[in-house]
């Protein structure tokens, strides 16, 4: 019998490989089963951190976006401070 993981264990492997390309060390990791209750735990873990992704994403725009936004409309709009 294969040995068994956790969903955790399979998540961290799946989602190191998207990031980086990599194979989880360990043969028998590389090469587990991946039940259907642990694949609904990844395809769980890899809606979060897409939704982490986008949130930084827009974290990072949208500074830019209230600066361009301002020069197009001539510097009459005032632009709160983000705290």
């Amino acid at each position: 019998m294969p040995p068994q993981y956790t969903p955790t264990e399979l998540n961290h492997a799946v989602l190191q490989f998207i990031e980086s390309g990599t194979y989880p060390e360990g043969e028998a990791l590389a090469s587990a089963e991946l039940p259907l209750g642990a694949l609904r735990a990844v395809l769980h873990e890899l809606g979060d951190a897409r939704e982490r992704v986008q949130v930084c994403f827009l974290l990072i725009s949208l500074p830019r976006t209230l600066i361009d936004d301002r020069q197009k409309l001539g510097n009459s709009v005032a632009v709160l401070p983000l705290t």
